[in-house]
């Protein structure tokens, strides 16, 4: 197995849907709600290595929970940004417009975290739906969003982001094949 590793940005961003927060600079990205206000987190990977139509096998995104958090259940979900080639989000309205990729993973059983654990989720069909652009080229950036999606009021977690010291910022690990051997890329 191969494991090439690349390095997120420090362009990771969340906001808030009342448009009163939006944080590019934080050391946490928030998700689920904050009181009754819905979180968006935009997690950029830059000049992935991808040939366009690249068969992906797995696609795993790697986040560390920032606090410990427990009580309502919080509702995600997770895809990618549907873009070629995107450039991060200045703002809550630059962020809000991002759409998300057709295919994406629902997880409406978000339980308590725990800080300095690591939470995973399977993205694989929507990183190949990506990679299966018709503008994708190798070396562009790949955007994971994450949404809230229904949780109930105060359904808060928070996760490490890149400028964090204390815990590990996102991780993107994708299975691929290449010469119908399974290879491994992981970006940190």
């Amino acid at each position: 197995m191969v494991i090439a590793t690349l390095s997120t940005t420090a362009d990771d961003c969340y906001g808030r849907a009342s448009g009163s927060v939006f944080s590019i600079s934080g050391t946490g990205l928030e998700l689920g709600k904050i009181s009754d206000d819905p979180c968006k987190a935009w997690i950029p990977f830059t000049a992935v290595p991808f040939l366009k139509n690249t068969v992906i096998v797995s696609s795993t995104i790697k986040l560390v929970a920032n606090n410990t958090r427990s009580g309502a259940t919080c509702k995600l979900r997770f895809g990618c940004e549907a873009a070629d080639n995107p450039s991060a989000p200045s703002t809550w309205a630059t962020l809000n417009s991002r759409t998300m990729s057709a295919a994406y993973t629902d997880d409406n059983n978000v339980a308590a975290q725990t800080a300095g654990t690591e939470y995973t989720w399977n993205i694989t069909t929507a990183v190949q739906e990506i990679l299966n652009r018709a503008g994708w080229a190798s070396g562009n950036t790949l955007a994971v969003l994450i949404h809230e999606n229904g949780g109930s009021s105060g359904s808060q977690r928070t996760v490490a982001s890149f400028d964090n010291t204390t815990y590990a910022e996102p991780k993107l690990v994708i299975e691929y094949l290449l010469g119908g051997q399974v290879m491994t890329w992981e970006s940190e």
